[in-house]
């Protein structure tokens, strides 16, 4: 018996659905609020890699997502949590392939699946300042722990970063197992006051 790749359409729905880890239909170029699941972003997040696994051990998008929400703003903390939330349904694009040419169509897919999560989860709709600065933060402290060859001093040599003293203020980031990222999202969720 063989699986047919091509998944059925829906009547009503816009594209080809995937599956998700509790069995849901998602349709990534048709999101709804019905559709969206705490526990399907929580595990999704927690096994997907950032920098495309270029890391010196796997770092996950759920670790990235908790220290974002404990960096940003208070008020922001949420925000912070699911900022990448979308990547849960249509991956953690690296940047370099993200904003290239013939990529055009990806960026309104993951601006609609963050806006119908933000919606579901009732976050802001636009993601906060705050949260956007914490997220270069630790951007540049995951870059600074976890990238092997790269110095905080080598990317500013290169133009690629500007110097901050706020993130070096951003204590050494140590990789979690998958399964503990997912637990510990899990528990800001719920210690941000998620039902």
């Amino acid at each position: 018996m063989t699986i047919n790749p091509r998944l059925p359409e829906e009547p009503g729905r816009k594209g080809k659905w995937m599956w998700t880890y509790t069995g849901r239909r998602f349709w990534p170029v048709d999101p709804r609020v019905e559709d969206m699941c705490l526990e399907d972003i929580a595990h999704a997040l927690a096994c997907q890699n950032r920098f495309a696994g270029h890391t010196r051990e796997p770092y996950t998008v759920a670790q990235h997502c908790v220290h974002v929400s404990e960096l940003c703003d208070s008020a922001d903390a949420m925000d912070g949590l699911f900022h990448d939330a979308s990547e849960a349904y249509v991956v953690d694009i690296p940047r370099p392939l993200k904003y290239s040419a013939g990529m055009e169509n990806y960026k309104p897919i993951e601006m609609a699946v963050q806006r119908v999560v933000s919606m579901r989860f009732g976050l802001k709709l636009d993601i906060p300042e705050s949260v956007h600065r914490a997220d270069e933060m630790i951007c540049v402290a995951e870059m600074r722990d976890l990238m092997p060859g790269i110095t905080l001093e080598s990317l500013s040599k290169q133009g690629l970063l500007k110097p901050s003293p706020a993130a070096d203020s951003v204590p050494l980031i140590k990789p979690w197992p998958w399964y503990y990222a997912k637990e510990q999202w899990l528990a800001r969720y719920r210690e941000l006051g998620g039902a």
